[in-house]
């Protein structure tokens, strides 16, 4: 389910700073369409670490999101991005890139990617 949900980052409202146990001012919001052919008809959305975070990705995606998953990895991972932005996260596009090599490295077993090479 979380290859058909919409990733962003978000900026804390003053009235979202509750929801969080120590808020930071911009955080990862996951939206889950409620059609998935049809996005004017809304979603269901909730925050990265937001309090209540394990039990409603839990009841949105069941095991997918649990801790140490594929797709937890990955979203922790983008939580601790400062922006999906590839030219305005720090370091640019190259930065992003690595992540992900690095991330998709450590999935597979081998060693951290260099531009698609694994290193040995």
């Amino acid at each position: 389910m979380l290859n058909r949900s919409i990733i962003l980052k978000h900026r804390l409202r003053p009235h979202e700073y509750q929801n969080f146990p120590s808020p930071r001012p911009t955080v990862t919001k996951v939206l889950i369409p409620i059609d998935g052919t049809d996005l004017r008809s809304g979603a269901h959305s909730f925050f990265i670490g937001q309090a209540g975070f394990e039990a409603m990705a839990e009841q949105a995606f069941g095991n997918d999101l649990r801790p140490g998953s594929r797709d937890r990895q990955l979203l922790d991972l983008i939580d601790n991005l400062p922006s999906l932005d590839p030219f305005g996260a720090a370091g640019g596009f190259d930065h992003l890139a690595q992540v992900f090599l690095h991330f998709g490295a450590r999935l597979s077993g081998r060693g951290v990617c260099d531009r698609g090479r694994s290193a040995e």
